[in-house]
């Protein structure tokens, strides 16, 4: 997994990633195909609650001092102001 991380974020060829870890080229390309062929498999599942079942298990602390507002994309909670603590001085 690592290895993989490392071909994503540096953009490191498969024959120096294989020299960095005392592999065979041939392996780090298997790890490579196996990696992007979970990320195409598993990228479908979706992994997110639904939204109505969030709202419906919230706990009344939480429904009573954050209001919820969507964003395309976007999804935050807004923070009272008597919750916010200042910063030290």
């Amino acid at each position: 997994m690592f290895m993989f991380l490392n071909y994503l974020a540096l953009g490191s060829k498969q024959r120096d990633l294989a020299d960095r870890y005392g592999v065979h080229q041939s392996t780090v390309s298997r790890i490579i195909t196996t990696c992007n062929f979970l990320y195409t498999v598993l990228g479908s599942v979706r992994i997110w609650i639904p939204e109505e079942k969030i709202r419906a298990h919230l706990p009344a602390e939480f429904k009573d001092i954050c209001r919820h507002y969507s964003h395309p994309g976007l999804h935050r909670a807004e923070v009272p102001v008597p919750f916010i603590t200042s910063s030290p001085k």
